[in-house]
Formats: C-alpha cells, structure tokens, sequence
C-alpha cells in the first residue's frame, strides 16, 4: 500500500466517523428532546405524589376529629394510618432517585430495584393490616346509618379499583426497571 492510499483511506474513514457522530448527536439531542420518562422517573414521580399527599391527608383527618360519622379515634387513628403511609412512599421515593445509572452497575441496579420491589410489598402488608381494624370501626361506628355504610362501601369499592389501578402500573415500571438492566 503506497502513501497515498492510505491518504484516501484515512480521509475515508475521517469521514464516516464525522458522519457517525452527526448521527449520534442527532439521537442524543432526540432522546433530550423526549418527554417519555423512564421507569425510574415514572417511580420516583409516582412515590413523590403519594408521599405529598399523605400529610394532606392527616390534615383532612384532624378536621374529621368533631364529624359524628368518624368520630375522634377513627380519625386520630385515619392520621396515623396516612403518616405511616406518607414515611414508606418517603423512603420509597428517595432511595429510587439515589439509584444512579452512571456510576452503579447493571446488576445493581436490578437488584436494588428488586429489593424495593419487596418493600413496596412489604409495606402494603403494613398498611393492609393497620386499614382493616380502621374500616371495621368505621362500619361498627356507624352501623345503624344505611347511607353512611353505603358510602363506605362505595369508599372501597372505588379506593380498591384506584388502588389496584396503581399497584399495576407500580409494578410494570419495576419490571420495566429490572428487566431493562438484565
């Protein structure tokens, strides 16, 4: 191979790798552009809305504190219920905005999103278990108020088709997060 070949190869690869980076480019300033969140994103926004709203909720219940229909202890009792709740969505969203895809390795990062997986879980548990004793005072409560139970069942019914609703998108961006990162 003379010197000049190599001249022209050289100037042929000088131009495909500008032409590889103006593609790249054109991705990178797309993917910039895009207002699709990625499942951590979605997670994080997700833990952060609930975890606001929670003390929103404590506030709600110390109005409830002078209703006939709840009563003072179901209504302290409806406080600690959300402040206990407003805490786990608290360490939930936090720990997943610390997850960084930079610095952490792929199977880091799958198995830290497996472990607040079941946190998440774990915590549900929690939650069910301190909800149920709350409703049956409710119900017991106001046992002789047809409209009032009405309304509590109403309550459920529509709470559980919110929270499934939730718990199903919850649960897609985790296995979105781990199965991405495999």
């Amino acid at each position: 191979m003379d010197p000049e070949e190599m001249k022209q190869q050289w100037n042929d690869l000088n131009k495909r790798i500008e032409a590889l980076e103006d593609a790249n480019s054109w991705q990178i300033d797309r993917m910039r552009l895009s207002k699709l969140k990625t499942a951590q994103d979605r997670l994080v926004s997700t833990y952060q809305r609930f975890s606001i709203i929670a003390p929103l909720m404590v506030l709600l219940s110390l109005m409830w504190i002078e209703n006939r229909f709840i009563g003072p202890t179901i209504a302290c009792y409806f406080m600690v219920f959300f402040a206990i709740a407003g805490f786990m969505d608290l360490y939930l969203w936090k720990s997943l905005k610390r997850l960084d895809f930079n610095t952490m390795g792929v199977e880091t990062i799958a198995e830290q999103a497996r472990f607040y997986r079941k946190r998440h879980h774990l915590f549900q548990v929690i939650l069910i278990i301190i909800a149920i004793p709350l409703l049956t005072m409710l119900i017991i409560h106001n046992i002789n108020d047809k409209y009032m139970l009405a309304g509590c069942l109403c309550g459920l019914i529509i709470g559980v088709l919110v929270g499934l609703n939730a718990y199903y998108r919850i649960m897609n961006d985790y296995r979105e997060l781990i199965s991405s990162y495999r």
